[in-house]
């Protein structure tokens, strides 16, 4: 996601820069000029704080298949307004990987509590994500 992101952000700018530079040479539209660039600069630090944001998940547990062919990884995502007592309240990513380390699928939840990992022989389901295992 945060790629799309990015790259909205990329052709935002350059959209931005063209129109502000076709509208240079006239003194009343300033303001859209000013509009457009408050958007862009806007967007830009939106984008780059959400990346961080993403970024600064840190592993809370992991849990390996019973056959040892995959891994459920749980990424807890920092929570900014949490009130004492509400820890399991934070944003997760569930990702799943490979035994060789490939990220195979990536999800993310509400709350961290709702990851509880349930392995079958051809899936895995974490609350309501379900993810089909590929035994090629």
């Amino acid at each position: 996601m945060y790629n799309i992101l990015f790259i909205y952000l990329i052709l935002g700018t350059v959209g931005a820069l063209i129109l502000g530079a076709a509208i240079t040479s006239m003194r009343e539209w300033r303001w859209i000029r000013f509009l457009i660039t408050s958007i862009t600069v806007f967007a830009l630090g939106w984008i780059v704080w959400y990346g961080n944001y993403r970024l600064s998940a840190t592993e809370a547990f992991h849990e390996d298949s019973p056959d040892g062919r995959f891994r459920v990884v749980v990424y807890r995502l920092p929570n900014y307004s949490m009130t004492p007592g509400s820890g399991g309240d934070a944003p997760a990513i569930v990702k799943l990987f490979d035994s060789g380390g490939h990220l195979l699928e990536q999800s993310d939840l509400f709350m961290i509590q709702l990851a509880q990992v349930e392995w079958s022989k051809d899936s895995v389901m974490i609350n309501d994500i379900y993810w089909e295992l590929d035994r090629q």
